[in-house]
């Protein structure tokens, strides 16, 4: 087991205390020391959420702890290195926020803020990470946030589609790289922790089996070694912040004491497709454009087999996008040039290189620039796309035959990626088709990436031998670039099931090769496999789509800047609130399986509703296009689910006191309940029940007498106390009792 100790924690009160082994009632204060001490500020906020665990069982057992004392609890890192020196900031009683100026490790200090809010929310704990650059920095070693667990003997995790396999603590050793999968459920034999990620872009995650540990990586930035470069390498992949740049996540951590009944709550989360997708297949093809400058489908004498059985497949699956990838010949110098593969005066026979500009005639350019524009000739023009295929096969230079992009050469590849769109330009293409490319045999270098993103490109596909993640970003001062791993190869060729293995588990099947290759030369049989093979997946899954790579990489980069604000139920209704711009995101929700489904969802303030579908036991509600704003989702229950008055809040009379604390309707323009419970005599008591505005005035005093165990229900129609309509905007219900103190939002509107 020496080769799993660890280093001391990143926060040394999560990992030094066994805080969620004492379980006991606690009482929360507001005294003075209690800021001065995280640790029991921390547990307290813990043994709260664990409490919660026994509010939906109909008898009172004993609680297990959520963690073993040696487990590693929600630890950043990045390699070695830790956030150090935390100072606790002031914040309410139900929430702990954390900040560290540095991150240190054996090299010294990486000049990366890091703060940690920790709020108790109802029946949830929302985790909050900021990470500030304070001066330009390489993550050369990732940053994730892990937890190692001896306690949790299984992990589930799921999509908006499909469960995944169960990952089990077992006598083995193995690894399993996640994309996409939103919800994460650790269990054991009496309890469930659910992992929920709103944001689909935000949730990449490795889980190794390490008996007796189970290793949760969440990975907030990647990076990876280079597996297939040739020396000389040069660095890994990593992520290079700039001075000033802030990168923030979001965790939401729920407790239940049922493991085999499903979750009674509700739990919404983004889509990682538009429109409603499932699942999604893009498409990258080599070899095109087509050599001797033949037009495909333009009646040409010369148009191969190939071209019009690839028409062919376009025609008859009509909701199809390709992207054909393409190399301009700038990069190309003299004919003479020695390859041994394509002798001289052959270039019209290497793979995807064309001296296009200097030797096409001018109708295949304009084909081109048809296909760039999306400007239908030929009728499919506005279901293909242009891609790069970089200097795949070029001339040998000082690093030997077919050198590619598999060595470091920071001067070659930018300038070679200058030349790229120069050729662009002069070819009249716009910077549409500059979007993306398909690395040549999959070997590529730190170099390589680094110019890509200089150069404005936002996606690369690797084959699975080359990162171990379906799907990866790396950040630079000049943008993001997005990573997706090719899930089945038209080449070899590969079966169906290889290509369902992927549909079925909701991801994006990337598809890549030659159509060459992929039609046999031209062979029938080989087309009708093909074919075949894409009706299966359509038949098999009615919500595909089709997209070209580009695409994705756009829409995931708008879906990673939305961040999720709050959610909130009340009996009634259920309200996800974010900020961000929309353009064809989804929200999708897990409904307690024995309640009637709502039907229709509402978008801030409009009063026209949006049909709900129920889909693969979720019910999805597909946004509009919405401007960069905060926007609120509200979904009213059909009746009311009483269940969830529970939910409320993560506390029961064993720990804390009050288990209902909330407002409904909250927003509101007329007037509000405010509901509270004492559960029993040793609750009770003195209690206060106080609003105040923004600057922290008091304005309504709505109860101040001796409050008896039960359910309470009040009312506040909007005014102040000398009965003043209150203007518009937040206001803060404070509730203060014999040891309680909590503070809930509450929101006036027109």
């Amino acid at each position: 087991m020496n080769r799993f100790r660890r280093v001391a924690a990143a926060v040394p009160m999560l990992l030094t205390l066994p805080l969620l082994l004492i379980l006991a009632s606690q009482s929360v204060s507001q005294s003075k020391h209690l800021y001065a001490d995280p640790k029991r500020r921390l547990q307290v906020l813990f043994t709260q959420l664990s409490a919660y665990g026994q509010i939906w069982e109909s008898h009172r057992e004993p609680m297990t702890p959520l963690f073993n004392q040696d487990d590693d609890v929600l630890v950043v890192r990045s390699g070695d290195y830790q956030p150090s020196h935390f100072t606790i900031i002031p914040s309410p009683a139900n929430t702990l926020q954390l900040e560290s100026e540095f991150m240190q490790g054996p090299g010294g200090s990486l000049p990366l803020r890091t703060r940690i809010t920790y709020e108790l929310r109802r029946n949830q704990l929302r985790i909050l990470y900021r990470f500030e650059a304070t001066a330009t920095v390489e993550v050369s070693n990732g940053l994730d946030i892990r937890i190692m667990s001896s306690k949790w003997k299984c992990i589930q995790s799921r999509n908006h589609f499909s469960n995944l396999e169960s990952i089990l603590c077992e006598d083995r050793e193995q690894d399993h790289h996640h994309a996409l999968q939103q919800v994460y459920e650790f269990s054991d034999e009496h309890r469930r922790m659910v992992l929920l990620f709103p944001n689909p872009y935000h949730s990449l995650v490795s889980i190794s089996e390490r008996a007796p540990l189970l290793l949760f990586h969440w990975h907030i930035l990647p990076a990876s070694s280079l597996i297939k470069a040739q020396p000389p390498k040069g660095p890994g992949f990593a992520s290079v912040l700039e001075k000033g740049f802030v990168l923030e996540r979001e965790l939401q951590l729920f407790v239940l004491n049922q493991v085999d009944q499903p979750i009674p709550f509700p739990l919404a989360y983004l889509s990682p497709y538009p429109n409603g997708f499932d699942q999604l297949i893009t498409i990258g093809l080599d070899d095109i454009p087509f050599y001797r400058w033949t037009i495909p489908g333009a009646g040409d004498d010369n148009d191969s087999p190939i071209q019009r059985q690839l028409i062919a497949l376009l025609q008859n699956h009509p909701l199809m996008k390709m992207s054909w990838l393409m190399v301009p010949d700038a990069i190309i110098e003299a004919q003479d040039l020695a390859n041994p593969d394509y002798p001289s005066g052959k270039w019209w026979q290497a793979h995807s290189v064309h001296r296009i500009l200097t030797a096409a005639p001018e109708a295949y350019k304009q084909w081109l620039r048809n296909i760039d524009r999306h400007r239908q000739v030929l009728g499919y023009e506005d279901r293909v796309a242009l891609g790069n295929h970089g200097l795949h096969h070029t001339p040998e230079r000082e690093y030997g035959h077919n050198w590619e992009f598999q060595y470091n050469d920071p001067v070659l590849c930018d300038s070679t990626f200058s030349a790229i769109l120069r050729e662009y330009d002069q070819l009249g293409l716009s910077s549409a088709c500059r979007q993306w490319i398909r690395f040549p045999g999959f070997m590529f270098s730190r170099s390589a990436v680094d110019a890509l993103i200089k150069n404005r490109f936002v996606l690369f596909d690797y084959d699975q031998g080359a990162i171990g993640a379906p799907w990866v970003f790396f950040l630079a001062p000049q943008g993001r670039i997005w990573g997706l791993q090719v899930q089945w190869e038209g080449d070899s060729p590969q079966p169906y099931s290889v290509m369902d293995q992927a549909l079925s588990r909701g991801m994006v099947c990337h598809c890549a090769g030659h159509p060459g290759v992929w039609f046999k030369g031209g062979d029938p049989a080989a087309f009708a496999r093909l074919d075949s093979l894409f009706f299966a997946a359509e038949r098999n899954y009615p919500h595909l789509g089709y997209l070209w790579p580009d695409e994705l990489a756009q829409f995931a980069e708008q879906t990673a800047r939305l961040q999720a604000l709050d959610m909130q139920y009340t009996t009634h209704m259920l309200i996800f609130s974010f900020f961000g711009q929309t353009d064809g995101q989804s929200l999708y929700l897990e409904w307690p399986q024995q309640t009637a489904l709502p039907t229709y969802a509402f978008v801030d303030d409009q009063e026209a509703g949006l049909p709900l579908e129920c889909r693969n036991a979720r019910l999805i509600c597909r946004l509009p296009k919405m401007p960069a704003a905060e926007h609120r989702i509200r979904i009213p229950f059909p009746a009311p689910i009483r269940e969830l008055e529970l939910s409320t809040t993560a506390v029961t009379a064993q720990s804390v006191g009050l288990n209902v604390f909330s407002f409904y309707p909250n927003p509101f323009n007329h007037s509000t309940k405010i509901l509270f419970r004492l559960p029993d005599s040793a609750c009770a008591g003195p209690t206060e029940i106080a609003l105040y505005n923004a600057a922290g005035q008091r304005v309504r005093t709505l109860f101040s007498a001796e409050a008896p165990p039960g359910l309470h229900e009040l009312n506040w129609d909007g005014r102040d106390d000398r009965n003043r309509p209150l203007a518009t905007g937040v206001y803060f219900c404070r509730f203060v009792s014999r040891q309680l103190v909590r503070t809930l939002k509450v929101t006036l509107v027109p």
